[in-house]
């Protein structure tokens, strides 16, 4: 089985790519990054935009750009300068997690605990939102939960055969 490791001390000048069975990037990576593995791990930072595609992916490090990643679970507590697109069966943003620009998460079951300072829209099987969004709010799903400390500050647009439940501690500043 073959790994990738960018160390922590290590720095990549200029665009990125590796798949591996196992991707770890610590380090810095002064450009692009696209990598692909069982197992993938951004913890360190990317200049530019970052697209990872793995079985599993975490991103707890700083992406400059755009954020890009497709995987069976997909944990963020990083952050993103751009946008985020994210899919796959488990998609969770920790409460450490800080997307400057919209976010689209798609996917069976998804949680949005972080800081979102644009736009979200979401499809998937269950939704569960506890942090805070900058902008509007657009959901499609089965089961739709705003949880008490979640902060919207837009519109919350809901399609799903079921109510969505809503906290009264939920804040909601839109139409």
């Amino acid at each position: 089985m073959r790994s990738i490791n960018l160390g922590q001390d290590s720095t990549r000048e200029g665009d990125f790519i590796g798949a591996a069975s196992s991707v770890d990037l610590s380090g810095s990576i002064k450009g692009d990054a696209m990598t692909a593995g069982g197992e993938v791990d951004i913890s360190g930072t990317v200049t530019g935009d970052a697209l990872a595609a793995g079985g599993s992916v975490s991103v707890s490090g700083a992406v400059s750009q755009s954020l890009r990643i497709v995987g069976g679970n997909v944990s963020i507590s990083g952050s993103a300068g751009k946008n985020l697109t994210a899919a796959g069966g488990s998609v969770k943003l920790e409460k450490t997690a800080h997307i400057s620009g919209n976010t689209y998460l798609a996917g069976g079951n998804l949680t949005v605990r972080g800081s979102l300072d644009g736009n979200l829209m979401v499809a998937g099987g269950s939704v569960i939102i506890s942090g805070t969004v900058g902008r509007n709010v657009t959901i499609a799903a089965d089961y739709i939960s705003i949880a008490s400390g979640a902060v919207i500050n837009g519109s919350l647009t809901y399609y799903s055969r079921n109510n969505a439940e809503i906290d009264p501690a939920a804040k909601i500043t839109g139409p």
